[in-house]
């Protein structure tokens, strides 16, 4: 994964990204995969969703996409506690 370019937003999913290369796929695809519009995936790659993901998405992520589950919750976490100090959102 270390041959990607990395974002200039630092709200972007940077692992989701990573993930896109890895696999060569466009977003098209990679959506088509999660079962959700182009739209909501950029959305959701671009931190416009960047609050916490549903279960039944990083499930889908694991079992469509070949994600590690431990890799991407740890991955998913550290997304949303950078988001939240972005945000200035206090944490629980």
């Amino acid at each position: 994964m270390g041959d990607s370019k990395k974002s200039t937003n630092p709200e972007q999913r940077q692992y989701l990204f990573d993930k896109q290369v890895q696999l060569g796929f466009s977003a098209e695809e990679m959506a088509r995969r999660l079962d959700i519009t182009k739209r909501y995936y950029y959305f959701i790659l671009n931190g416009t969703r960047g609050n916490q993901m549903r279960a039944a998405l990083l499930l889908k992520m694991v079992n469509n996409l070949g994600f590690d589950a431990t890799e991407l919750l740890e991955a998913e976490t550290k997304h949303v506690e950078m988001y939240k100090e972005l945000k200035g959102v206090q944490k629980n």
